[in-house]
């Protein structure tokens, strides 16, 4: 499940350039969007993973007002990609998955609308309906090679707030201000020994 978590005023290219300067960086894109340029056979996913580096051998990364360009090694060998801004909308170190951050301005909307709101006292409980899997195939990350990670949502300078659905708020009914986000969940995988 995809969680909003902390806001900041970084732009895309900032939050990458310091993920890359910390070593190999996954991004998160929709390859269909136009200028980007990947292997014609990601061409019709509905999002695409891809791991950038500066130490990847040969290395030829670019990151500028553009966007993001590198040659990447694929099954069928060697692609020179290009990703503009407008098509990448989350990036993580996918050694860690606190690192995530994303824009959801950016999502497809059946993504973004997967994205959960900020929790408001509802009047009477009543039942929620189960959540729906995104449309498309799904692709499951390689084994061993990259985890799910929980991103942060970014609302960079000059960027438009995610649109919410006609008469939503996230303002809360009773004028006070939210509760704040629950602590995040630790990885269930890990034990406090003493």
């Amino acid at each position: 499940m995809l969680q909003a978590m902390a806001r900041s005023k970084k732009t895309k290219k900032e939050v990458l350039q310091e993920l890359l300067a910390q070593g190999m960086t996954q991004i998160v894109l929709v390859p269909g969007h136009d200028g980007v340029r990947v292997p014609e056979v990601y061409r019709h996913e509905p999002i695409l993973r891809l791991n950038l580096s500066h130490r990847f051998t040969n290395s030829d990364l670019k990151v500028d007002w553009w966007g993001v360009r590198q040659t990447l090694t694929f099954a069928d060998g060697a692609f020179h990609c290009q990703i503009p801004w407008d098509a990448l909308f989350a990036v993580a170190d996918p050694r860690r998955p606190d690192s995530a951050v994303m824009w959801p301005e950016s999502m497809p909307a059946p993504y973004r609308d997967l994205l959960p709101r900020r929790p408001r006292k509802p009047a009477d409980p009543a039942p929620t309906a189960p959540r729906q899997q995104p449309p498309g195939p799904s692709s499951p990350a390689p084994r061993g090679r990259t985890r799910a990670f929980t991103p942060r949502v970014i609302q960079g300078e000059g960027q438009s707030p995610t649109p919410r659905p006609a008469g939503s708020s996230d303002a809360p009914s009773d004028g006070q201000d939210p509760p704040p986000d629950p602590p995040p969940r630790k990885p269930p995988y890990l034990k406090v020994i003493k």
